[in-house]
């Protein structure tokens, strides 16, 4: 008797596949989803899925860039069947390090994988992270960060104006 190999499709959004970059920020929970299926049928145990591995791979080998859409920000960070959604979802919880590129993979016990490509996008400048201090987009400014005011600063800024935006003295309006 010939055995099949399984299929498994997926994963599904908000990942997308084909040799896609998906930009996350790094620590950011992806959720991925998928289905098993052994010929027709569907196979809703956990017990069908071998792995779930993620390596580090060069930034070279995809062919374009796609953001995340929604991300999962709670719990169930085990894989788990959703009899609801008729898939399995492993959260994955992705590693810090803008600019690194990792690969995720599910495979099953038949030897049979998905894999999707992610690429970690850079969530705060350089001297954010040299310094520790927090930091804002700039009022008027597509890309450009600026120091994010004290507490202190902003309480008096939204008493001020009625609105929480924060100007330092003699920087003029945004």
């Amino acid at each position: 008797m010939t055995s099949l190999a399984w299929t498994l499709k997926g994963f599904y959004q908000p990942v997308d596949m084909g040799r896609v970059w998906n930009t996350v920020k790094g620590g950011s929970t992806v959720p991925l989803k998928f289905e098993v299926f052994a010929s027709a049928t569907e196979l809703t145990s956990i017990s069908a899925v071998q792995s779930f591995m993620t390596r580090q791979v060069s930034c070279d080998s995809g062919s374009g860039d796609d953001a995340i859409e929604i991300l999962s920000t709670t719990g169930w960070t085990s894989l788990r069947y959703d009899s609801t959604g008729g898939q399995f979802i492993q959260n994955w919880k992705t590693p810090i390090g803008a600019g690194k590129c990792y690969s995720a993979t599910v495979t099953t016990i038949d030897g049979s994988s998905i894999t999707a490509l992610f690429k970690i996008k850079q969530h705060c400048s350089i001297e954010q992270r040299s310094t520790g201090s927090r930091m804002r987009k700039a009022p008027g400014s597509e890309h450009g960060l600026e120091p994010f005011p004290a507490p202190s600063a902003r309480r008096a800024d939204h008493h001020r104006r009625g609105h929480p935006r924060y100007v330092e003295e003699g920087a003029g309006s945004p």
